[in-house]
């Protein structure tokens, strides 16, 4: 299964991108602490035959920045993962990844973004 490589090829390109998160994965849901910290989550993929040997992937990957504080530019960071991100086939290993969707967040009474979502879909090829 690719999906283990894929994972650690986003989390090697957020890593280069945003080298002030610290990055890890998840089976879902974010990481918090004092500091800002980034999540990589995976809990679906589809799969279709193109034909009778081909399998394709379809993984739907959510990218956390969670910044607790709220003191850091969670929302520059998300423009610089999706920089990072979309249109990319991840060294080769994917046909393609695309950033669907970025969500933000703040806390209550926070002019600024404490939280920023990326839903990035990526379609690959399956080992079979």
């Amino acid at each position: 299964m690719k999906r283990k490589a894929i994972t650690a090829a986003i989390i090697g390109l957020l890593a280069e991108a945003l080298p002030e998160v610290s990055w890890q994965e998840r089976i879902s849901g974010a990481a918090r602490s004092k500091a800002v910290e980034g999540s990589v989550t995976n809990d679906r993929i589809s799969y279709q035959y193109d034909d009778k040997v081909c399998l394709v992937a379809t993984g739907l990957y959510y990218i956390y920045i969670v910044d607790a504080n709220s003191v850091e530019s969670v929302d520059e960071m998300a423009d610089v993962a999706f920089k990072a991100l979309n249109d990319d086939d991840l060294g080769g290993l994917a046909i393609v990844g695309e950033v669907k969707r970025v969500i933000y967040g703040s806390p209550q009474g926070k002019p600024q973004a404490g939280v920023a979502l990326l839903e990035y879909e990526v379609t690959y090829y399956e080992e079979v």
